[in-house]
This record gives structure tokens, sequence and C-alpha cells, in this order.
């Protein structure tokens, strides 16, 4: 009874944590370095329990029942039905979505001191031109050229800091304000200045674009510090005493945690159930701020991908598109 009990424990509370996003967000800089390096032997921790083991085979049987059955009852299945042909009336809002999805994070960050990530902290010289933009995006104002320049910034910041590999949705979603060509509403719009109208980007990128974006950042971050970096994410774990959650070892979080992360980018990019994804990855976003009190600012362009990706599925060159799937 007990082993059962910590199987639906762990199936029900592994999923608030596992995109704890970026964890370098919410250690300390000199406690990060401290623990950096491959650690093979602590994650074979994980491994030599045979209880473990099974908890992680059982939840992923479980998982996939619940996935294979869910569709075949029949007030599910109407009701995923109403939700996509509703999903399928918001495409007009993706550029709204794009453009304060930007303009949060560039306000948020020039305000903070920091450029594009919280992990960059020297970035106050670029503080009034984040925000310059930021506000341009909100107002959809000259969004070509502010696109092109918040695109530069980003290529800056990520040569300054290659951990921004994490956060390479904010460039998905520059890029994609590009790709869809639309003004409204905004300035441009309202004073006819059609510069992205040049642009000869087709609109069925956007999904290859968003996905390729998030799908990067999460198999980035679970490769990084979970799986190359065990210890970084066994900080967290001790920070804020997980184990009380789920009464496994600390191993076991960081292994399952670093695995289902690393899962959900592979089904992001192939595209695979690109919604059910989407949706998942939401709600274990809007999780991670009230757990780890993490600054929304620096996940506002993940958790507006993610919405994007809801809305729009996978598009061409996926899975879902090869199998005719909504």
């Amino acid at each position: 009874m007990k082993t059962l009990t910590k199987v639906l424990l762990f199936l029900s509370t592994m999923f608030p944590f596992i995109a704890s996003a970026h964890v370098s967000y919410v250690v300390k800089a000199e406690d990060a370095a401290k623990v950096m390096g491959p650690n093979p032997v602590y994650l074979q921790k994980a491994l030599i329990d045979p209880l473990n083991i099974f908890l992680m085979i059982a939840t992923a049987i479980a998982v996939v029942i619940l996935f294979v059955f869910i569709k075949r009852i029949p007030f599910f299945k109407n009701l995923f039905y109403k939700i996509i042909q509703k999903l399928n009336t918001y495409h007009e809002l993706i550029p709204w979505i794009l453009r304060l999805a930007l303009g949060i994070s560039l306000i948020g960050a020039g305000t903070a001191g920091v450029l594009i990530s919280p992990t960059i902290t020297n970035g106050s010289v670029f503080a009034f031109l984040q925000v310059a933009l930021g506000f341009c995006f909100l107002a959809g104002f000259l969004l070509a050229p502010v696109s092109l320049i918040t695109i530069g910034l980003y290529i800056y910041a990520l040569l300054q800091e290659p951990y921004l590999i994490g956060n390479i949705d904010f460039l998905a979603l520059a890029l994609s304000v590009l790709v869809f060509h639309s003004a409204r509403p905004g300035l441009d719009d309202i004073l006819n200045i059609s510069l992205l109208k040049f642009l000869k980007i087709h609109r069925y990128w956007l999904p290859v674009i968003i996905r390729l974006g998030v799908g990067i950042a999460f198999i980035y971050l679970a490769l990084h510090e979970k799986l190359l970096n065990p210890g970084l994410s066994n900080l967290v774990v001790e920070q804020y005493n997980l184990t009380q959650y789920v009464p496994v070892m600390p191993a076991m979080w960081v292994l399952g945690a670093g695995i289902i992360e690393l899962l959900l980018g592979i089904l992001i990019i192939s595209g695979y159930y690109t919604r059910v994804v989407g949706v998942i990855g939401i709600l274990v976003l809007s999780l991670t701020f009230f757990y780890f009190e993490e600054a929304v600012y620096s996940h506002v362009t993940l958790f507006s991908a993610l919405a994007i990706l809801t809305i729009e599925g996978g598009g061409m060159w996926s899975i879902d598109k090869f199998l005719k799937r909504p």
C-alpha cells in the first residue's frame, strides 16, 4: 500500500516541478559554481533502489494509459473537439500575444537591470534600450526594425552568456513577429506603416519556429541543469525541500525532472500531440511561479510560446500534420 501511495504521489506532484524552467534563476551564483559539472554517480543513486525504478516505470505506464483511454470516453472526446474548434478562432490574436510577451519581457529585464535574462546582471547599460523596445512592441510601433534590433540584442547576449540558449524561445518570438506580417492592433496599422509586408516569410513557418524555440529551450535546460549538472538541480531540491512532497531521494527528483523535461522538448520539436504538450507546459510553468517565486518577466516568453503552440498546433513538418491530427 505504501508503494502504491508513492506511485500516486510521484505521478500527481512530479509535474509541478519538472519545469522549474531555469534553475539558475533561483539559486545563488556562488553556490551554483561549487556544484557545476557532470556527476553520473549521483544520478546512478536513483537507479540503485528497485523502488525508484518501479516508480519510473509505473508513472510512465499510468501516463500512457490515461492518455490513451481518456480520448475514448465520449464526454472528453466531445470536450476536446469543442476546445479545438474554439482554439481555431484565436489565430488572429497571436500577433498581440507575441508583442505582449516580448514587451513585458523587455520592460521587465530593463527595469531589473539585466540583459534579457536574470543571469546577465550587468545589463543596466541596455536598460533604456530594452524598455524602449518593449514599449514599441506593446504599442505596435515600427515592428519590423524593433524586431530586428531585438534579435540582434539576443544574439549579443547569447555571445556573452551561452546559458541564454535556455531562453531561445525569446528569439523565436521575435522572429515570429516578422513572420506573422500583422500590426493589428497597433500604431503601425493606424499610421499605415507596412514595413512588415515587405518581408516575404511565409506564415506557415510560425509553428515551426515556435516549436524549435521552445523544444530547444526545454532540451537544453534538461541537459544543462539536470542530467549534465545534477548538483545544480539538487540545490533546488534541498532549498525548497521538495522531498517533503514526494518521499524519494533527491537524485530521483533530479533524474525524473531531467528525463521528463527532455521528453517534452523532443515531443514539441517533433510536433507530436503539440496542443496537449502545450497545455501541460502552461500548467507546469504557472505552478512554478507559485512554488519558486520566480520573476514573471523572465518566463513570459516561454509561457506565450506554449500558448501559441496550443492555438496553432504542430503546423508543417510535424508528426501531427503527417497524421492529419488537429
